[in-house]
């Protein structure tokens, strides 16, 4: 957490869960009741007037702001709380402009123009036609000495230090943004949190969960905007989009630096104009990556699918440790071959110490049939070596390890994987697992979750979205579970494989960690789907040798990764849940 202000006390003064209610939780919508009395209590109690003289000695504390107020409704009262919210800003050297649009309302114009008049920082307003504010944008950037920029508009409150935190962190070429939330003009009272992850850029391309206030280097944002102006484009998501194309770096902060004032006139429910802009600017900023791709409206009307093109179809090693559990196998073999659209792949199964004779003679029907490759290791039971022995003997390009407790529901569910792992940004990438209710059993990996890791949206009901969408979004997480994982064979042996000392817990984390330190992308697409009924086949910890094991695994999990567990899952949020539920505030 970026210290040395009142916003971080959200992290100390919390230690029970409060909902976030995720199943209600869009733009526009609101908290349950217990839950928005809390977070309002909370931020009132937490946020006393800072003194800027008690802050950190600042950095780059002679760079000019550029504020662009884009005016999409024009009303004066909200204008003028905009304005207020700028005018107040602790950091004082900052510039604006505001463009309107065109207007024969005299009291609004009277209006407008008395208040540009109240703070010789605001260095003009302008009336502007839809069809010229690139123009008008593009204009101010090249005329202006100033070296960072941002684009807010009316209904947008800004926290009083929220520039100043902003240039605590700002270097060359990068881009930032911070945690928002909404606020009532009346009475306010603060709502929807949106504690967003730290850079992700499936996450991003699924859904803008970054949305406003994006802050960047003004060179960034000139080159963004002057590609918007020759496309004749300008949204909100294609200039997220194309910002942080051109950063070497996009940086947030978690803190709520921008209120979001809820108004009557407000619409949160996109257009289906609105809607094709953003697919066909999702579009160009593939295109621009080099990835062929098709995009589409996800069922939920919320978030985004995006069906890359596959390199090729190279064979994928299927690997699938066993013991006994004839039927659960069977289950999981029938559903692979009966179901999956896609065909280039073998299957290992490795026997661990089974005994019956049912379970060998269905070895033996696979082998017949030649769906199968049976290989038996002999030693105790380890995941880790176990995993890692099967891997010397498969002939993919890709290791798909896949437990089998598990039951395909996605047709094209090798598919789904295989299109993010064929990227060479990209490490592992997991599927969403259901229990045989539907309820989430992965939906994702939170590195210190519980002390260690812990499964994100664990027992929510399958249908639900998560907070943000982000239980039905693509997006970057710090691992995925074993339990459904594709990976490079390539990039497995160059990390070591699974780390032997780890048989039985954590080794898929750890693996994802690994791959994460050689700057790859590990990826939870909830477009591959399948149930998994966990642990079904080892049972659970309970004896007192398995007791042992684990707090050893534990220990030594956190011994060896302890910078990545203090420094915190850079894919959640250090202002949400880490003992109790994901997703969720915590509270005394």
């Amino acid at each position: 957490m970026i210290t040395g202000n009142s916003y971080s006390y959200i992290t100390d003064c919390c230690d029970k869960v409060i909902s976030l209610d995720t199943e209600k939780y869009q733009r526009g919508s609101d908290l349950c009741q217990d839950d928005q009395i809390y977070y309002d209590h909370l931020f009132n109690s937490v946020e006393p007037l800072v003194s800027k003289s008690n802050w950190p000695k600042e950095k780059n504390n002679n760079m000019r702001f550029l504020i662009i107020a884009l005016i999409e409704n024009n009303n004066l009262t909200n204008i003028e709380k905009m304005l207020n919210s700028v005018k107040i800003q602790s950091y004082s050297i900052w510039e604006m402009h505001i463009l309107y649009k065109t207007s024969d309302d005299t009291k609004f114009l009277t209006g407008i123009e008395a208040l540009c008049q109240t703070d010789s920082r605001i260095k003009g307003q302008q009336a502007v036609e839809t069809n010229s504010i690139l123009t008008k944008i593009n204009d101010v950037l090249n005329s202006t000495t100033a070296h960072v920029f941002t684009i807010i508009n009316e209904n947008d409150r800004l926290a009083t230090e929220a520039l100043f935190e902003f240039l605590q962190i700002f270097i060359e070429n990068t881009v930032i943004y911070s945690d928002e939330d909404q606020i009532s003009d009346l009475s306010g009272t603060r709502s929807n949190p949106w504690f967003k992850p730290d850079w992700s850029p499936d996450f991003l391309r699924s859904y803008n969960y970054i949305s406003k206030l994006l802050v960047s280097d003004i060179k960034i944002a000139r080159i963004a905007i002057e590609l918007m102006t020759k496309e004749f484009i300008f949204n909100e998501y294609s200039y997220v989009l194309l910002v942080s194309e051109n950063a070497e770096k996009v940086l947030h902060i978690p803190k709520v630096l921008l209120h979001n004032a809820v108004v009557a006139s407000n619409d949160y429910t996109k257009t289906n104009e609105a809607i094709q802009d953003e697919i066909n600017a999702l579009k160009r900023h593939l295109y621009r990556l080099k990835y062929g791709a098709e995009i589409s409206l996800s069922s939920n009307n919320l978030t985004y699918n995006i069906q890359y093109e596959l390199i090729d179809r190279p064979m994928i090693s299927i690997i699938i440790p066993n013991y006994e559990h004839l039927e659960d196998l069977r289950r999981c073999i029938d559903s692979i071959i009966d179901l999956s659209t896609y065909n280039n792949y073998e299957i290992i199964i490795v026997e661990n110490n089974s005994k019956s004779a049912e379970i060998n003679e269905y070895y033996e029907l696979l082998k017949t049939n030649n769906l199968a490759i049976i290989l038996t290791y002999h030693g105790k039971f380890n995941y880790s070596k176990i995993n890692n022995f099967a891997s010397t003997y498969a002939k993919g390009k890709y290791l798909l390890f896949l437990n089998n407790d598990t039951e395909v529901i996605t047709q094209s569910w090798i598919e789904e994987l295989l299109q993010y792992a064929q990227r060479n940004d990209v490490g592992c990438v997991g599927a969403k697992l259901y229990y045989k209710n539907y309820s989430i059993q992965h939906a994702g990996i939170i590195l210190g979750f519980g002390g260690v890791a812990g499964n994100a949206f664990w027992n929510v009901p399958g249908q639900n979205n998560g907070y943000m969408c982000r239980a039905s979004s693509v997006q970057n997480v710090s691992a995925v579970t074993g339990a459904c994982l594709i990976v490079g064979k390539a990039i497995f042996n160059s990390v070591g494989g699974f780390d032997e000392k780890l048989k039985v817990a954590f080794n898929d984390v750890d693996l994802c960690l690994k791959i994460r330190q050689k700057q790859l992308l590990n990826v939870y697409n909830p477009g591959a789907q399948l149930f998994h009924l966990e642990s079904v086949s080892r049972g659970v910890d309970e004896t007192i040798c398995k007791r042992i094991r684990f707090k050893f695994e534990i220990i030594y999990f956190k011994t060896k990764w302890r910078k990545f567990l203090l420094k915190g899952d850079p894919y959640y949020n250090c202002n949400l849940d880490m003992q109790h539920q994901t997703f969720h505030l915590t509270r005394k």
